[in-house]
C-alpha cells in the first residue's frame, strides 16, 4: 500500500481530537462498517505519525475546492474507496489534529460547520 508523499500531514505523532461540534453530515459512517474502519484507521495513523494510504486522497475535489480548503487551512481525506464522496475535514496544528466534520464535496464553498469549526486559535 503506497503512502501519501505530499506534505498534507507532518508525519509526527499528534493528539487527534474531534471538535465539540463534530458531526457526520452525510449520516453514512454510522451505517457503514467500511467507513467506520477508515475513520478509525485515519485517527490511529495521525495519532502515531504514520503515513496515510493514498486511497484516502480525495479523488473528487475540483481545483477550486482544493484551493478554498487550502486557503482555510482545512485538509481533506476521503472515506471509502472508489467513487465515495464522503470526506473527513481536519485542521493540523503543531501538537494536534482537530477533526472538524464529515461531509460531501465543498461545491464552491466550505461546508458551513467545517468552516465554523476551523476557527479555534491553536498553536
Amino acid at each position: 500500500m503506497s503512502a501519501l508523499t505530499d506534505p498534507r500531514f507532518e508525519g509526527k505523532p499528534k493528539s487527534v481530537k474531534r471538535v465539540a461540534a463534530f458531526s457526520d453530515e452525510t449520516h453514512s459512517v454510522a451505517t457503514s462498517r467500511d467507513l467506520q474502519l477508515d475513520l478509525s484507521d485515519i485517527i490511529s495513523r495521525l495519532g502515531k505519525g504514520l503515513p496515510l494510504p493514498t486511497r484516502y486522497r480525495p479523488s473528487y475535489l475540483s481545483e477550486i475546492e482544493r484551493e478554498l480548503l487550502s486557503m482555510a487551512g482545512i485538509k481533506t481525506l476521503q472515506l471509502g474507496i472508489g467513487c465515495s464522496r464522503v470526506f473527513l475535514y481536519a485542521v493540523e496544528f503543531p501538537k494536534r489534529v482537530l477533526l472538524l466534520q464529515i461531509n460531501g464535496p465543498v461545491s464552491g464553498s466550505l461546508p458551513e460547520n467545517a468552516q465554523r469549526n476551523a476557527a479555534p486559535n491553536e498553536t
